[in-house]
C-alpha cells in the first residue's frame, strides 16, 4: 500500500513540473512569436504584403525603369551603317 501512495505522489510531482514548464514555454513562445511579426511588419523587404500602397509604388517604379530602358537610342549617338547593338 506503501508503494502505491509513493508512486501516486511521484507522479502528481511529475505532473505538476511538466505543467509548470508548459506554462512558462507557452508564455515564451507568445512573447517570440509577437516579436517575429514586429520585425517582420517593419522589414522593408516584405513591405509589400502589410502595405498595399507600397506596391503601387513598387509597380509604378518598375514600369518606369521598363520605359527607360526600352527607349531608342537618340540620332547620331551610333555610327551610321553600324548594326545596333544586342541586349548581350
Amino acid at each position: 500500500m506503501f508503494a502505491r501512495c509513493r508512486f501516486c505522489a511521484e507522479a502528481t510531482f511529475r505532473i505538476n513540473i511538466l505543467e509548470q514548464r508548459l506554462e512558462r514555454q507557452e508564455a515564451l513562445v507568445t512573447k517570440k512569436y509577437q516579436e517575429l511579426e514586429q520585425r517582420l511588419a517593419n522589414d522593408p523587404r516584405l513591405a509589400i504584403i502589410h502595405n498595399p500602397a507600397a506596391l503601387a509604388a513598387r509597380n509604378a517604379k518598375a514600369a518606369g525603369a521598363t520605359a527607360a530602358k526600352s527607349v531608342e537610342p537618340t540620332a547620331g549617338t551610333r555610327k551610321p551603317g553600324a548594326p545596333a547593338r544586342t541586349g548581350r
